[in-house]
């Protein structure tokens, strides 16, 4: 199956890519077995978890971006500009994404 906010791996050491698009470091889930784990950034491509996961462990790593909060808040009179209307688009696009994903 293609994801598009989550990639699975089959338990392969500690470092583990994270090959999709995200708006926030925060907004980055590492599962093993389906149970979060601690992980650190190695860069904005790559994690490294805190422990290797056990041998025929599953790895998802998976966005989730914030559904209840808005990221950009719109004011009349305000300078529009191309960073608050991508991060608006974004944020809506990546919502659908993971719905998408989970369905």
């Amino acid at each position: 199956m293609v994801y598009f906010a989550r990639t699975v791996y089959p338990a392969s050491g500690r470092i583990y890519s994270v090959d999709f698009s995200y708006l926030s470091p925060t907004h980055i889930k590492v599962l093993v077995n389906g149970q979060p784990v601690d992980f650190s950034f190695l860069n904005p491509q790559a994690v490294e978890l805190a422990q290797e996961p056990p041998i025929g462990s599953i790895v998802t790593i998976l966005r989730e971006t914030p559904k209840d909060d808005r990221l950009v808040d719109f004011q009349d009179a305000s300078i529009l500009t191309e960073h608050d209307l991508d991060l608006n688009s974004l944020q809506s696009l990546f919502i659908i994404q993971e719905a998408y994903d989970l369905s």
